[in-house]
């Protein structure tokens, strides 16, 4: 579920292990997480829940993570943006040229992922995104 992680804490909808992040890194990210539990009037709880890897139940909880994604590209105004996605799976393989060579199929394999509601959306898309990742060698 670390992919999952990686894209809720960094929009996306996480691959890489937080402990591997620069400290400016894990600020930045921080600070986008707050700003859209704030917009989307998601709680602690939402936020705990995804903090150990579940889902939240919530609508807000749930437009959190589709807020996370249009802030670091994985959709734009709702829809999917295959080519972001594919460059940041790309970014978190960093030099694992398997992991790196997926990416593309990753990306792919979520961008049929729709719902009316863009939160749902939202959480569908970071499912996929996790299920493919793990299929895929991520963790």
């Amino acid at each position: 579920m670390k992919f999952l992680s990686f894209f809720f804490i960094l929009g996306l909808t996480v691959i890489i292990s937080v402990s591997a992040m620069s400290d400016e890194m894990k600020d930045m990210m921080r600070s986008i997480s707050e700003d859209c539990k704030k917009s989307e009037g998601a709680t602690d709880v939402d936020v705990e829940k995804m903090a150990n890897e579940e889902y939240p139940d919530t609508k807000e909880g749930k437009c959190m993570i589709h807020c996370l994604q249009e802030q670091f590209g994985v959709t734009k105004e709702g829809e999917y943006q295959k080519d972001n996605v594919k460059a940041l799976v790309e970014m978190m393989a960093g030099e694992d040229e398997d992991k790196r060579n997926a990416s593309d199929d990753i990306a792919e394999a979520c961008k049929n992922e729709t719902d009316p509601d863009k939160c749902e959306r939202g959480v569908m898309i970071a499912k996929c995104l996790e299920k493919e990742g793990k299929a895929r060698g991520f963790k």
